[in-house]
């Protein structure tokens, strides 16, 4: 049986140098981008290919994943786990705040989105994963991350458009909410919280590894990962 190819984007990440490992560990090839100017230190074997892209540029973009698609044939998922934060309520949110959440959580993960779930869809199977966001899905009193929150609730209604148009081609699309992924960078800028609410990593790539699988479909497009209040 050929091996499986997933693409993974925001890879030099906390999330993402953890489920480039898992998916390695599982055997199948992975198709790595990192920020332009970044590398992909400390991992190894043929089965990694790291490339540097802008993924806010639709057109490199475009091109990239073309090349990606004539080299290496079917794609079988993505997991677009490029993204940024800001924070800041109503009053200390700019226009300028809104464009660069949307241009680093939604554009990045359109981009390549397309042209994948086209591609996927010609393929009849395939499986795209998209990282939301809590604030995105539960609207608190006194948030301090509207445009964040904003950006993130866009990949909700993405992934539940791909998920319904795709359904007869097998192709699904599930954008996974987290609490707060439990990185050495999060609990650095919030050393007070309760850190057994938040998700391990590892505990995401398993996950997303799980919704990869073609012989299951997830009735729903939202996975949420968190506990109840």
């Amino acid at each position: 049986m050929d091996k499986k190819t997933v693409l993974i984007t925001g890879a030099g990440g906390n999330l993402g140098k953890v489920t480039v490992t898992y998916f390695l560990n599982q055997g199948w090839r992975v198709i790595a981008s990192v920020s332009p100017g970044k590398s992909l230190s400390g991992f190894t074997g043929k089965d990694l290919h790291v490339y540097a892209i802008d993924l806010t540029d639709e057109e490199a973009v475009a091109g990239w994943i073309a090349a990606l698609l004539n080299e290496f044939g079917q794609l079988h998922a993505a997991l677009l786990l490029a993204g940024g934060y800001t924070s800041g309520s109503v009053a200390g949110t700019s226009a300028a705040d809104l464009r660069r959440m949307y241009s680093l959580n939604f554009e990045t993960a359109y981009y390549v989105a397309r042209p994948v779930f086209l591609h996927m869809q010609q393929h009849q199977a395939g499986r795209i994963i998209f990282i939301g966001s809590k604030p995105a899905l539960e609207i608190h009193p006194g948030g301090n991350a509207l445009a964040y929150a904003l950006s993130k609730a866009q990949l909700l209604k993405l992934a539940e458009y791909l998920h319904a148009e795709g359904k007869e081609q097998h192709v699904a699309a599930y954008c996974v909410v987290p609490e707060i992924i439990d990185t050495p960078d999060n609990r650095k800028a919030m050393p007070n919280a309760d850190f057994s609410r938040w998700i391990k990593p590892e505990k995401m790539a398993e996950v997303m590894f799980r919704l990869c699988d073609d012989k299951t479909l997830v009735t729903e497009s939202v996975v949420k990962l968190y506990k109840k209040s």
